[in-house]
């Protein structure tokens, strides 16, 4: 009695010479695969897929930016014991720290301020946007910028800061006056360990308007209080500790923050050390004070 049907083999023989010559091909090549090797053309072909715009669109995370390793799907499909198995890309630290970024108001900042725009007007702005860039090249130890208002520190460390969040480093930013005298309100409460952590394991740390004061008859800040001097040491202690890379801008130079206390500010010297940048202070300096044909 002979076998009903027929084999994969004899059917696609007989169906291979009616296809056109490219399907054709496609087909014998598969079939010539391996199982492992069919495995990771599946893979290759679901990390190639892209996501329609509408579907990124319902993610803001998937929609704040361009990842070409994932097509901005998030995941990365890979063979794993014979299945098809899935990853979280790499990318979606950046798209965190992105996002971070984006709640704590600093998005529009981050897009403008970069090197690229940064105007050199006095002398001096040349060599510090230089070594700035190196660090942010190269970022070893902590960044510490120290001037008045207006002389450029914030969009200098904010470039800084979009720079190693491309990089795929996970980042977060802190402004001083909002969120550290909001956690100084909060010191004996239930909830200030859990909103300090993050300040403390995140990998870059960026404090902006770093122990940030009024300013007294001199026009220079006075000095910080009791509990945000205490906050400024248990950030900057932990983070001195386990070498985090940690970013400040201040008005406060280090000799001062050394004589408000000198083992905050001994820590701050110690990591900074060549990256710490002194800028001048006086009305020509203020940059925010420049008209745009000056």
């Amino acid at each position: 009695m002979e076998p009903i049907g027929v084999s994969i083999e004899q059917a696609m023989g007989k169906l291979l010479p009616l296809l056109p010559p490219e399907v054709t091909k496609g087909i014998e090549s598969a079939m010539a695969m391996s199982p492992e090797q069919r495995l990771e053309e599946k893979c290759r072909a679901a990390n190639e897929s892209t996501l329609s715009q509408k579907e990124q669109e319902k993610s803001h995370i998937l929609s704040c930016y361009n990842c070409d390793k994932c097509k901005n799907k998030g995941i990365i499909y890979f063979p794993s014991e014979g299945q098809m198995a899935v990853k979280q890309c790499s990318c979606m630290s950046i798209r965190g720290s992105i996002m971070r970024a984006n709640s704590s108001g600093l998005s529009e900042t981050l897009k403008r301020c970069k090197f690229s725009n940064f105007r050199e007007i006095m002398p001096w702005h040349i060599d510090v946007k230089r070594k700035v860039m190196e660090y942010a090249k190269n970022p070893v130890g902590w960044l510490y910028l120290a001037g008045q208002p207006g002389s450029g520190k914030t969009h200098l460390c904010t470039a800084v800061l979009g720079r190693l969040i491309h990089t795929g480093m996970e980042a977060r930013y802190m402004l001083w006056k909002n969120e550290g005298t909001a956690l100084v309100g909060k010191v004996n409460s239930p909830e200030y360990q859990q909103e300090l952590e993050p300040l403390l394991s995140v990998k870059v740390l960026y404090i902006d308007d770093f122990l940030k004061t009024e300013r007294g008859e001199s026009g220079r800040p006075v000095k910080p209080t009791t509990g945000h001097i205490n906050l400024a040491f248990q950030i900057i202690n932990s983070r001195y500790a386990d070498r985090k890379l940690t970013i400040l801008s201040s008005e406060h130079s280090i000799d001062e923050i050394i004589s408000y206390d000198e083992a905050l500010g001994s820590r701050i010297f110690e990591m900074a050390q060549k990256n710490a940048i002194l800028l001048p202070w006086g009305p020509e300096n203020n940059y925010r004070l420049r008209r745009d044909d000056e």
